[in-house]
């Protein structure tokens, strides 16, 4: 067997766990969304646990590509690399939106936790006795001695 022929070998079997891992990796994505969807804490922490190992094993196959290509640089592009691409870009836009969603949640809870302190975006609203919402302004002083 040639030198050529084993470099394409090697980069066929890398690209295939790659393959395996994209396919990890948009699964965990699906149930991250979910976990989000349905609120559920303890299923978004074990999905992003898991994601971040299957980033890790990417990141290392990636890494064990580049190698290969150094000793000797594919003709072109495979197919099967144009389609990772592909799907990597997919699983881009995935985690960004899944972001999006926890980013616009967060901000929710520290809106709502700064109302309930009293330091939010506007005066916390409190009902007198009328039943009527009225704003409550801390006092202020006017003058220091």
């Amino acid at each position: 067997m040639t030198v050529d022929a084993e470099l394409d070998g090697a980069r066929e079997a890398v690209a295939a766990e790659m393959e395996v891992a994209v396919v990890e990796l948009r699964s965990l994505l699906d149930a991250e969304r979910q976990a989000l969807d349905r609120l559920d804490a303890v299923a978004l922490d074990a999905a992003t646990a898991a994601k971040a190992q299957v980033l890790e094993r990417l990141e290392s196959l990636e890494a064990e590509r580049r190698q290969l290509d150094d000793l000797a640089p594919p003709r072109e592009p495979s197919a099967a690399r144009r389609n990772l691409h592909r799907q990597l870009e997919a699983c881009r836009r995935i985690n960004t939106i899944n972001g999006s969603i926890v980013e616009h949640r967060l901000h929710g809870v520290r809106r709502a936790l700064g109302i309930l302190r009293g330091s939010g975006e506007a005066p916390p609203l409190l009902y007198g006795r009328g039943g009527h919402a009225t704003a409550q302004v801390p006092p202020r002083s006017l003058s220091k001695a």
